[in-house]
């Protein structure tokens, strides 16, 4: 059960790593650079991991989530821009929301990468552009 915080809850039983469990990984890894929490953190157990610790709070308090040293560091450098904390939710708000589709225990529920590539793309030009 811990490697299913980690690894796709079907690995191991396909006979080799495929495309979809690698976009699990990277959904979680994803999910690991907005909250800054490790899916082995101690705060983890066999009930809750670091996907389901996530939607048990998103959408409603996604700045709750999210690690501090990106709210201090990018709150900063958006306080020039009048709508900077807008901004900043609705882009770590997307984000959080591709790691969320892209770990989603069903293989055939998950994004392709061809899919989350474009949508990394349009969040960093909504960023950009705002």
């Amino acid at each position: 059960m811990l490697l299913t915080t980690i690894y796709a809850t079907e690995y191991g039983s396909t006979g080799g790593v495929t495309i979809r469990e690698d976009v699990y990984s990277f959904g979680i890894l994803l999910l690991e650079l907005v909250t800054g929490k490790k899916p082995l953190d101690t705060m983890f157990n066999w009930e809750l991991n670091l996907r389901h610790w996530i939607c048990n709070t998103y959408p409603t308090a996604v700045m709750e989530i999210v690690d501090n040293n990106i709210l201090r560091t990018e709150f900063t450098n958006l306080q020039q821009h009048s709508n900077g904390v807008n901004i900043l939710h609705r882009c770590l708000s997307s984000i959080i929301e591709v790691g969320l589709y892209c770990s989603k225990d069903l293989p055939n529920e998950r994004f392709l990468m061809r899919d989350v590539v474009p949508m990394l793309q349009e969040i960093k030009n909504g960023v950009l552009v705002d």
